[in-house]
């Protein structure tokens, strides 16, 4: 081939990318039929070049894998990525980095659609790709790492997401012989991990070491900052500091309020902690306003089909009982229940918790047949949650004889009592 036939082949090799990058375009736009004209063409020209020869048919090749992307054909786009991945592979010490991004955009496409174990195939071979190639860049490297342990904590493989985000780390911090400020989203998502696994020292020196290397960034990612805020306010909430909890929640928030709007679905967990901070800092008032919000930006998010609901439902019931709003609270406890019955989500203790106190207002306002409805499942709940021979067991059954007793109906608090008197009696025993 002569040096004419070389820029021939290279203008075609322009013309085909410009096409694919156009076609890209058209898509986004929702201009579908320009799109596929532009595809055709650019495809066509893809197959006279590869006759010639396959160098710059990758850059093609992930090109129009974008554009078919854009146009929602994911297999498609899945099939031109695995070609212009195979071609950079032929050269994998100048093409490594290209053949890595590859990887990591059909780990993206699986990931979208949450098949993590086909996602985790090609992050995986990004690493491997890398490592043979001698890790031809430190923060590519870095990065293929970081998202190689996400897809580990997205399959709940923890100690091998902890390892690839360590990995990811020491690469950078070796590179740049020193804590490198890139690396405080990886050290943010070790700490969410330290977090699922019950390591909570652990996750708070992680989250700690985020938040100082977010610091150090002139622009850094406003909400992964966020993330790594409510991360601390999680841990520090469970050892009970609520006041310093509650300053790392108001940090969160005002982020995600710039961000995404007050109204926005995803700061409902952010409203719901900081109203538990304050209910335990015995602000009622507070605490009421952000349990609202909570509420209400749950409902943004996932409708009336969230878990979430039935738990602020509940503590709303509480706080309500607490300040002698029982109406209210009945109302609140019978949400809570209401959304429970089709979510599951409220644990034995939080249902004997709602069942009780139900059970306490009922008999308060005179409804005695509720109020035993709520205790029978009381009994149930605490036999589940404690043991059917422990001292609650016993409080409850007593509780339930005696409203049974005050109802009218002998025979059933005379059995609640016999079943009180024998878990008394091997109560005895067991401490004797």
């Amino acid at each position: 081939m002569n040096i004419y036939d070389n820029i021939r082949r290279e203008i075609r090799l322009d013309q085909a990318v410009a096409l694919a990058e156009k076609a890209k375009e058209y898509a986004e736009q929702h201009n579908e039929e320009e799109a596929k004209i532009l595809l055709k063409t650019a495809e066509m020209m893809r197959a006279d070049l590869e006759d010639e020869s396959y160098d710059g048919i990758a850059d093609i090749c992930s090109f129009l894998a974008s554009a078919y992307q854009a146009l929602g054909w994911a297999d498609a786009a899945m099939e031109h990525r695995q070609k212009a991945l195979r071609l950079r592979k032929r050269k994998i010490k100048e093409e490594s980095v290209a053949a890595a991004l590859l990887c990591a955009e059909m780990a993206d496409s699986f990931e979208e659609t949450e098949d993590y174990e086909s996602a985790l195939e090609y992050r995986e071979e990004a690493v491997d790709i890398l490592e043979k190639a001698g890790r031809p860049n430190a923060l590519e490297t870095a990065v293929a790492y970081h998202n190689l342990g996400n897809v580990y904590s997205d399959l709940k493989k923890y100690e091998e997401a902890e390892e690839a985000y360590r990995e990811s780390i020491r690469t950078v911090k070796w590179h740049y012989l020193r804590d490198y400020p890139g690396s405080a989203v990886t050290y943010s998502n070790l700490g969410s991990l330290y977090w699922q696994m019950g390591k909570k020292d652990s996750a708070l020196q992680a989250f700690r070491k985020a938040e100082e290397l977010y610091q150090k960034q002139s622009e850094p990612e406003w909400l992964e900052l966020a993330n790594t805020y409510f991360g601390i306010a999680n841990v520090i909430y469970e050892r009970e500091a609520y006041e310093e909890a509650r300053s790392y929640l108001m940090k969160t928030m005002e982020i995600m309020e710039k961000e995404l709007g007050p109204e926005h679905g995803e700061i409902a967990d952010t409203y719901g902690l900081i109203g538990m901070s304050y209910y335990n800092m015995n602000d009622s008032e507070k605490a009421v306003e952000y349990l609202q919000k909570s509420l209400s930006a749950n409902r943004k998010l996932f409708g009336t089909g969230n878990s979430s609901l039935a738990e602020i439902y509940g503590m709303l019931g509480h706080i309500s009982r607490s300040g002698n709003e029982n109406d209210k609270a009945l109302a609140y406890f019978e949400e809570a229940l209401r959304y429970n019955k089709t979510e599951d989500c409220l644990d034995n203790s939080q249902k004997l918790d709602i069942y009780t106190g139900m059970a306490d207002l009922y008999e308060q306002n005179g409804s005695r047949k509720k109020a035993i409805a709520c205790l029978k499942k009381a009994v149930t709940l605490t036999e589940k949650e404690t043991g059917k021979y422990s001292a609650d067991t016993f409080r409850v059954c007593m509780k339930l004889a005696e409203c049974c007793e005050e109802n009218g109906d002998a025979e059933t608090a005379q059995k609640y009592r016999l079943k009180a008197a024998d878990v008394q009696e091997r109560l005895r025993h067991k401490e004797a």
